[in-house]
């Protein structure tokens, strides 16, 4: 008892955040409040009588009373005959038989020991308020709680038992999951990265064309994460899937767009970019607003976590058209600026003849 008084003054102490000036008088006031049984704390009053009768509502209720029925018969007891059982009261009062008077009692002396233990860390928080000469919200309801702990294990200076923890639950289980997902994600995107580029090399057998083909791609990428910082919204399972599909609809886009360019560079260099937008792109278009109206309805759900699914997808495969269209065409005019040089060099010739 001892111990466990001062392990209550010293948490006091440090989540008080100052140390006490009487702190011996404190120990002994925490001490005398520990040594006493809860029974000691149970004062029977009409109070009392209706806080036990609440916390048995439910068995009450079951057999057809009600609660102040209940809280009647106990503050009769508790004043006229606390010497009488309890479940003889009850089956005088409510004629009950032996067996339900002997349930209901039972229930009913449960409640009163946890009231008994209620009203016991209420009284040590009372004191301690007085001490410290403040009220103490539910912050500190942990250290009180302690007073009715009925065992302590007191730690030995020679004991030879070695004793390791570790955290777990809820919070370090989606912690853990949620480090490992992400640690995944890095490296699931640095081989599509380079699985995709090498793809789209063997397909456009050129590399800087290749490499002008994935700016888009990755700014589109790169602009998913930067929305997610923006509107604060977390990586989780959900939310982690949005770059791998932005890599997926920015190739896809940028593949239509080029084979497109190229055939219309062929044909007509002057007018390759309007043909090209006016064809193939406004597909992409027509592509990207049909998805996104459909993904974006995810945003009007009830989870959370699809909600913020649904609104950033939506969001990304709109952004991937806009990079394909207003940047794409940019860079490809700088790549293949030597054919657009060729074709008026041709055509001046042709005008001078």
């Amino acid at each position: 008892q001892k111990y466990l008084a001062e392990t209550i003054v010293k948490d006091l102490e440090i989540f008080l955040n100052q140390p006490f000036a009487n702190r011996q008088d404190v120990f002994e006031k925490v001490l005398t409040i520990v040594e006493k049984p809860e029974s000691d704390f149970f004062t029977k009053d009409a109070e009392a009588a209706e806080n036990v009768a609440q916390g048995a509502s439910l068995e009450i209720e079951d057999l057809g009373l009600t609660v102040n029925d209940v809280s009647q018969t106990l503050q009769n007891w508790f004043a006229k005959n606390p010497s009488i059982p309890l479940d003889q009261v009850l089956i005088r009062d409510f004629e009950f038989d032996e067996g339900t008077a002997k349930y209901l009692a039972d229930v009913l002396s449960y409640s009163i020991e946890q009231v008994g233990r209620r009203e016991k860390m209420n009284f040590l928080k009372s004191e301690v308020e007085q001490i410290v000469g403040y009220p103490l919200n539910d912050e500190y309801q942990f250290i009180f709680y302690q007073v009715l702990d009925t065992q302590v294990y007191m730690p030995d200076e020679d004991g030879d038992t070695m004793v390791s923890y570790r955290l777990t639950g809820s919070p370090i289980i989606n912690d853990t999951i949620n480090s490992r997902l992400f640690t995944e994600q890095q490296r699931s995107m640095i081989v599509a990265f380079a699985v995709i580029f090498l793809l789209v090399w063997l397909q456009l057998k050129n590399f800087k064309r290749s490499v002008f083909a994935y700016i888009p791609l990755a700014l589109t990428v790169y602009t998913s994460f930067g929305i997610m910082g923006l509107f604060k919204i977390p990586l989780n399972v959900a939310t982690l899937m949005v770059a791998s599909i932005a890599i997926g609809a920015g190739i896809d886009y940028t593949i239509h767009f080029i084979y497109r360019w190229n055939r219309e560079l062929e044909i007509d260099p002057k007018n390759a970019l309007f043909n090209t937008v006016t064809s193939t792109g406004r597909g992409m278009i027509l592509n990207s607003l049909a998805v996104s109206c459909g993904t974006y309805v995810m945003a009007l759900g009830p989870i959370s976590m699809m909600r913020s699914f649904g609104a950033l997808m939506a969001t990304i495969l709109l952004l991937a058209v806009v990079y394909t269209l207003f940047l794409l065409p940019l860079l490809l005019s700088i790549c293949d600026r030597k054919k657009f040089t060729r074709e008026e060099n041709n055509n001046t010739i042709n005008n001078m003849n």
